[in-house]
């Protein structure tokens, strides 16, 4: 997915080994200005997620769970 410029974290799981149990607790957040868009593209790409307020936890291919936390507009 596609987040913007600056930097990324880059999650991946070995091939060829069997999957790890995945956490309810998030793995990374994302703060983003444009939580919005990102929440729409999460949801176009079949993610799975809930939404506690304005922060949306969705999990990435692999199941684990990334938080997308909204930054204040400046």
């Amino acid at each position: 997915m596609e987040f913007g410029g600056g930097m990324f974290v880059a999650l991946f799981e070995p091939k060829g080994e069997p999957r790890r149990p995945k956490s309810e607790h998030p793995a990374v957040a994302i703060y983003t200005r444009d939580i919005d868009g990102v929440f729409a593209r999460v949801k176009a790409e079949g993610h799975g997620y809930t939404e506690r307020g304005r922060i949306v936890f969705a999990q990435d291919p692999a199941a684990n769970v990334v938080e997308i936390v909204p930054m204040p507009t400046q």
